[in-house]
């Protein structure tokens, strides 16, 4: 992050606290409490090593300073992460046609890791397939790689596939909405989002005879299947980024229709290309 950014980032926060009636006269500046939060994230140092960096009394006070700044940023994302209306969509998929040839492409959509403390409740349910604890981030991002959804929180044993069936995303894929309007289903979602009309995603190379259609909720139970997305099976031309679709692609074939969806794996497509500049 570059200061011309952070500055940003810092007269928004400052704005969302003064709104929200939480801007007080602090002893400690609003920019040093964004630095030191920020900082955290980045980096992953404890608090005690924080205090020390920063200058700050306590690791208490670190503590108190970055939980305050992540609940100002959590109120928020709903501002910024927004699904695309239908004019930024044609924009999104004209884009994907024009420079990687790739038809109706709204969006990329990928999974990540984040790490945490073994849970004191069911810990094994958060160990991922690399033996360590963590629960999941489901992300999509546009042509511009501005994060378009976001979905947080399922056990890290959960495979990709079925975080997305239980996100906000994939509940409206799944039900087929006809109408392009998203109820969320986790509170980080913005509750006016709407999902393209009958947007599914791809399946690769699992065949409509190979859908278990008895899934049950990962948040029920123990859960340690083995995630096939590993990325140490993938290709130089291939990435583990998949990519939201409209009902058919003539280069790739017909797409799988949303009730198809369960325990499938839509395509693993753009991520090398998504990465250039």
């Amino acid at each position: 992050m570059n200061r011309t950014t952070f500055e940003r980032l810092l007269v928004a926060v400052g704005d969302h606290l003064d709104q929200m009636g939480r801007m007080v006269q602090p002893r400690t500046p609003l920019d040093l409490k964004l630095m030191m939060s920020l900082w955290i994230m980045a980096t992953q140092e404890t608090f005690q090593s924080e205090a020390v960096k920063f200058s700050v009394p306590s690791r208490g006070t670190v503590h108190y300073h970055y939980v305050s700044i992540i609940h100002a940023l959590r109120e928020m994302a709903p501002k910024y992460i927004q699904w695309p209306n239908m004019f930024e969509r044609d924009n999104i998929k004209a884009y994907f046609e024009r420079r990687y040839f790739y038809l109706g492409v709204v969006g990329c959509i990928d999974c990540s890791h984040i790490f945490i403390t073994a849970p004191l409740i069911q810990p094994k349910r958060y160990v991922n397939r690399f033996q360590k604890y963590s629960v999941h981030l489901q992300a999509v991002c546009d042509h511009r790689r501005v994060f378009r959804d976001i979905y947080i929180g399922k056990p890290g044993s959960v495979n990709d596939s079925r975080v997305l069936q239980w996100s906000p995303l994939g509940h409206s894929l799944l039900h087929d909405n006809d109408n392009g309007q998203h109820q969320p289903l986790a509170a980080q979602v913005d509750s006016q989002n709407d999902y393209p009309d009958g947007a599914v995603a791809r399946h690769d190379d699992v065949g409509p005879g190979n859908v278990d259609e008895n899934v049950d909720d990962p948040d029920n139970g123990d859960e340690n299947e083995e995630n096939v997305d590993d990325p140490n099976n993938v290709n130089d031309n291939v990435g583990n980024t998949e990519v939201i679709i409209p009902d058919f692609d003539p280069l790739l074939g017909p797409a799988m229709r949303a009730g198809q969806l369960k325990r499938d794996y839509i395509s693993f497509l753009l991520h090398p290309p998504i990465n250039e500049d």
